[in-house]
C-alpha cells in the first residue's frame, strides 16, 4: 500500500504519500476491530441475527445519504439510466451475497484466516481491471504504466504470500 501510494512531484525528487493512504489506513484499522467484534458476536447470536443487525445499520446510514434531493436529481439526469442502474443493482446484489458469505466464513473459521482470504480481493480487482482495460478501456479510469503495473503485481504477490503463511499457520 505504501509503495502504490507513493507519488513524486514532477521535477521534485521527494516522494510523499497520497492523502487517501491515511484514510484507508484508518478504514483498515476500523474494519479489523469490526471483524473481531463480528466474530465475538457470532459466538453469542445466530448468523442470520448478526447479518440482520449489520444490514439494518448499514441501510439506516445509507438512507441518510441516499434520500436527498440532489441524489434523486442525479438519478433523473443520468444518461443511459436504465442500463447504469441495472449494473448498479447487479453490483449491489453481488456485494450483499459476498457480505452474507463473509459473515458465514467468519462464523465457521478463524478470524485472521477469514480476513486474510477476504483481503485477496485486490488480486481479483487487479486481474479484472486488466481484462476490462483490454476490452472496455473507457470503464477503468486508472493510469497504468509499467511501473504502476509492476508495483501492483508485487503488492498482490506479497499479499498472496501472506495469505499462504497465515493459512499454513492456522
Amino acid at each position: 500500500a505504501v509503495l502504490i501510494s507513493l507519488q513524486t512531484d514532477g521535477g521534485d525528487r521527494k516522494a510523499r504519500l497520497q492523502k487517501s493512504f491515511f484514510v484507508l489506513l484508518l478504514v483498515a484499522l476500523m474494519l479489523a476491530v469490526a471483524s473481531i467484534g463480528f466474530k465475538y458476536a457470532l459466538e453469542e447470536i445466530s448468523f442470520w441475527d448478526m447479518y440482520g443487525i449489520n444490514a439494518i445499520c448499514i441501510a439506516s446510514v445509507g438512507l441518510i445519504y441516499a434520500v436527498r434531493k440532489v441524489s434523486f436529481l442525479e438519478l433523473r439526469n443520468l444518461e443511459q439510466r436504465t442500463q447504469k442502474i441495472s449494473i448498479i443493482i447487479v453490483d449491489v446484489c453481488l456485494g450483499i451475497t459476498a457480505g452474507i458469505l463473509g459473515f458465514k466464513a467468519l462464523e465457521m473459521g478463524p478470524v485472521a484466516l477469514v480476513n486474510a482470504l477476504l483481503n485477496v480481493r485486490p488480486a481479483f480487482v487487479f486481474v479484472f481491471s486488466l481484462i476490462l482495460r483490454a476490452f472496455f478501456p473507457a470503464v477503468i479510469n486508472d493510469r497504468l504504466n509499467r511501473r504502476t503495473a509492476l508495483l501492483k503485481f508485487i503488492a498482490v504477490a506479497l499479499m498472496t504470500a501472506g495469505i499462504v503463511i497465515i493459512s499454513l499457520s492456522v
